[in-house]
């Protein structure tokens, strides 16, 4: 996905159809002394899905069948596609934010997205998992078969104890959705947020909301944009009520306000940016003739969960770093996701998936495409860590293990916290030769 990672050479880059595929790689790997990375769809924020040894890729392994409640796909399975399967049975998959995301990252590591709140988070609707292990062997866990094994993929991370091949879920009805979208100017921003941060993650559960704070180019002197958007699950009427309080709290009238009754299809589009696009289209220029979108040139992000209010003071230095150390051609967001409702129902140890405290997810990022000026690397490299350095004061100390983070200093705590023990005897069971590794492995 991101083309800063196009330095890296594999020697090998195996392109698997099959789970006979996928075990023959490990085995040659095994037998010659390769290391090998696993790639599904290729977003790790890190560029751990890429490596100089043998990249077994499994994006081939993208069959999708929706039999009566269940819901099997590989794990090669893009987002856009899974949603274009389960949507002709009215069902959904809850899943994330981005059409060329695969499954077999996204699944194993939480998994948030529209339906977070209402349904929970992917690893949730997770029934079982088949993996090849370092072994050779394809074994099918779920919560008769492995069990250790089916509780550390649901929340573990890709790339820990095997390769997963194929998945089950069990899927949601869905209907029609309000999409919404409510614009302040900057200067309400502190306003805005505070509000929110009250507001959203006490919902009920049928609300997904976001805040988007983005400037376009950070070196060109104008304010930020302010967002907050998303979705309501349940009656409209409902929906708008709670949106009006939203707007109560803020004491401030939003510049604009738009909430439209669409149906799933048409907002999943909308949010995934292919308004208009058929699935084809919405797909990585190369994966067929049809496709449309385009690789990014540079991208950083750093994040991390939240478990309580953030203090107005505190709100203030999060929202002043968006603009601090201005570069040119760079584009900067400020996203806050809100969470509680149905994820944070489930025990923190019930799943690997220890994050279910958390009100709501905060992360910056900058981005530069289709040119990345001189230097925008390092001054991108230096504004995110200094931004971080301020959001660290006010979070839980907590990441999302999807979002992998090369710069964090103490990051198994930061994925797992209170799980991380259970994880690593997994670990030692299945992978004891830590045949399965890379910089951010258990």
């Amino acid at each position: 996905m991101l083309k800063q990672f196009d330095d890296i050479r594999p020697r090998a880059v195996v392109r698997c159809r099959s789970a006979e595929d996928v075990a023959e790689a490990v085995g040659f790997a095994r037998s010659h002394g390769i290391r090998c990375v696993v790639r599904s769809g290729g977003h790790s924020f890190a560029g751990y899905s890429t490596g100089a040894g043998m990249v077994i890729d499994v994006s081939g392994l993208h069959r999708i069948e929706v039999a009566g409640d269940v819901v099997r796909a590989g794990a090669g399975a893009q987002l856009v596609d899974l949603y274009d399967a389960t949507l002709r049975h009215s069902l959904a998959v809850p899943t994330g934010w981005c059409p060329t995301v695969a499954l077999g990252g996204l699944a194993l590591g939480g998994g948030i997205g529209l339906e977070t709140r209402k349904h929970g988070f992917t690893v949730d609707h997770l029934l079982s998992a088949t993996l090849v292990l370092a072994d050779g062997r394809t074994v099918t866990c779920d919560e008769h078969r492995h069990p250790d094994l089916y509780w550390a993929v649901r929340g573990g991370g890709g790339g820990n104890f095997g390769i997963a091949v194929e998945f089950a879920f069990r899927p949601v009805p869905v209907g029609d959705l309000l999409d919404y979208r409510l614009t302040w100017p900057w200067e309400d921003a502190t306003a805005v947020v505070d509000a929110w941060q009250r507001w959203a993650p006490d919902a009920p559960d049928d609300l997904a909301s976001v805040i988007n704070i983005g400037v376009e180019d950070a070196g060109g002197g104008s304010a930020p944009d302010l967002t907050v958007a998303g979705v309501w699950h349940g009656e409209p009427a409902a929906g708008e009520r709670l949106l009006r309080e939203l707007t109560d709290r803020v004491g401030r009238e939003p510049a604009s306000w738009s909430a439209t009754v669409r149906d799933y299809r048409a907002t999943i589009m909308d949010w995934f940016d292919c308004d208009g696009f058929t699935p084809a289209e919405a797909h990585l220029v190369g994966h067929n003739p049809a496709a449309r979108i385009e690789r990014y040139a540079f991208s950083v992000s750093r994040g991390g969960f939240f478990d309580s209010v953030v203090p107005a003071a505190g709100l203030k230095e999060l929202l002043a770093a968006v603009t601090d150390r201005p570069f040119a051609g760079q584009r900067r967001d400020l996203n806050f996701i809100a969470l509680g409702g149905a994820g944070n129902r489930v025990a923190p140890d019930a799943t690997a998936f220890v994050h279910r405290g958390s009100r709501f997810y905060a992360g910056y990022s900058a981005d530069m495409d289709p040119v990345v000026p001189e230097h925008g690397p390092q001054a991108a490299r230096a504004w995110i860590d200094g931004a971080f350095g301020t959001l660290s004061r006010w979070w839980s100390g907590r990441s999302y293990q999807n979002f992998m983070d090369s710069r964090l200093a103490d990051w198994r705590r930061a994925y797992y916290g209170e799980n991380l023990a259970r994880l690593q005897r997994v670990k030692q069971r299945y992978d004891a030769e830590r045949f399965f590794d890379f910089p951010q492995a258990i």
